[in-house]
């Protein structure tokens, strides 16, 4: 059995991304050994659909087949034309020096939106009419510019929902919750889209 581990393993520079918009994505790994000189002499990347197909060796996105390659870094995706909306998961196995074979932990990505056609959605806006409404209840950015708006979109995910995407894009911080719970801890600041 080899000594050597297949850590680090990155799509597009990151782990596990979900939504990219690159459909050659680069893909890339690390090996780790406690044995000096260890390198790697080939590789093979197999990428799929489902986790099923990828262990039971029916990669139906890409697979590389054996490449002689000490290469490790921005191995370019060359399978099956990516879609929005695509999940894919890949490993790695590498041979090294000595000829014996490791093989990677099961990695993950996600294709974001990738054109135009491919969103549906409403924005989240201010409701002018709530000023008619409820005077107290003008945002406070109206009141002072500098004070950054707050909008709110409230809907519940039924329960037999197993997996989920959403999509946001905004001007500013967002926070995402679902069913009253945050979901991610991190306020983020998403850079413009073209879409």
């Amino acid at each position: 059995m080899s000594d050597v581990q297949i850590v680090s393993l990155r799509c597009e520079y990151l782990v596990d991304p979900l939504g990219i918009d690159e459909t050659l994505p680069r893909l890339s790994w690390r090996l780790e050994s406690g044995r000096r000189g260890v390198r790697q002499v080939a590789y093979r990347v197999r990428v799929a659909s489902t986790i099923d197909r990828l262990t039971q060796e029916r990669c139906d996105r890409w697979d590389s087949g054996r490449v002689d390659s000490a290469q490790t870094t921005q191995v370019v995706y060359a399978g099956v034309e990516l879609r929005s909306r695509e999940h894919c998961v890949w490993d790695v196995e590498v041979r090294d020096e000595t000829g014996e074979v490791s093989r990677s932990a099961i990695a993950k990505w996600s294709m974001g939106l990738l054109g135009d056609c491919d969103w549906e959605a409403q924005w989240i806006a201010a409701d002018q009419e709530i000023v008619v409404r409820d005077p107290a209840a003008i945002a406070p950015s109206l009141l002072n510019p500098g004070t950054p708006s707050r909008f709110r979109r409230e809907f519940e995910v039924p329960a037999s929902v197993v997996r989920a995407t959403l999509y946001a894009s905004a001007r500013g911080v967002v926070e995402l919750r679902a069913n009253g719970r945050a979901v991610t801890e991190d306020l983020f600041a998403p850079e413009w889209t073209g879409l």
